[in-house]
């Protein structure tokens, strides 16, 4: 059974969580015969690959750097999400503070985060979309994968400083 894994789509590379040939939490159908679903790492898109087209990426945290706030030496997928993450809170940082469209928030959950981005925003509502930068994957109980939210609600969790 395959867990973490990377295949190519066109010729980009994409890394996701494999969830099998059960119905997921995107569907409740089964995939085609051959075929598994794949939830993409950041976005959580979900695929339907066919399962020869994986490649099994064996699993290594690594260690936790407390100096740096990084895990160092661990497997391709989860130096792939750390990279993405690193891109993403550059971008959040020189938007500058404020609710923008490209800012992240993380609400704690469990003995983690779930990470948000904010994809759009008008004069009373506001729109985020998850991303799957903690290793545990977390969800908000509330945002979940994210969706369109009154701007009031979302606001004062887009709060600085984020990054140090």
């Amino acid at each position: 059974m395959h867990d973490q894994v990377k295949w190519l789509d066109g010729s980009q590379v994409r890394y996701g969580i494999c969830y099998g040939t059960y119905g997921s939490y995107h569907s409740k159908n089964m995939p085609r015969p051959g075929h598994v679903y794949v939830g993409e790492a950041i976005s959580g898109r979900m695929y339907e690959i066919p399962e020869v087209n994986l490649t099994d990426i064996p699993f290594d945290y690594g260690k936790f750097n407390h100096e740096t706030g990084e895990f160092e030496n661990c497997d391709e997928y989860h130096t792939h999400v750390q990279n993405e993450y690193k891109k993403a809170a550059m971008v959040s940082k020189a938007l500058g503070p404020g609710l923008k469209p490209g800012k992240l928030f993380s609400i704690g959950v469990a003995d983690g985060a779930a990470w948000y981005v904010v994809t759009a925003i008008t004069k009373k509502s506001c729109t985020i979309e998850w991303r799957g930068y903690d290793f545990d994957r977390y969800q908000d109980q509330i945002l979940r994968w994210g969706g369109k939210f009154p701007r009031n609600c979302i606001e004062p969790l887009v709060r600085e400083p984020l990054f140090s």
